[in-house]
C-alpha cells in the first residue's frame, strides 16, 4: 500500500519509479539499522543483549546513511 502511493506521487512528480522504489528500500534499511529488531533470535543463541548492538548498529547508520541518501540525489538526477 505505502509503495503504491509513492508510486503515484513518483508519477506526478515525472520520477523513475526504479528510483523511488529504491529509496524506499534503503529507507527501510536505516530504519532497521536505529532497531535492529530483526537480530533477536541471534542475540537469543549468542546470549547477547540488545543494547550489546545497538551501538554498532547506529554508528553504521550514521556512515551509511549520508551514503544512501547521496546515492538517492545521484540516481534521481540522472
Amino acid at each position: 500500500m505505502i509503495g503504491q502511493s509513492h508510486a503515484r506521487r513518483g508519477r506526478r512528480a515525472r520520477a523513475d519509479p526504479a528510483v523511488i522504489m529504491m529509496a524506499i528500500a534503503y529507507g527501510d534499511s536505516l530504519t532497521n539499522m536505529v532497531q535492529p529488531l530483526f537480530m533477536l533470535p541471534l542475540l537469543a543463541i549468542a546470549n547477547c543483549r540488545l543494547r550489546d548492538v545497538v551501538g554498532y548498529t547506529l554508528a553504521s547508520m550514521l556512515v551509511s546513511g549520508p551514503v544512501l541518501l547521496g546515492v538517492i540525489v545521484v540516481a534521481g538526477l540522472v
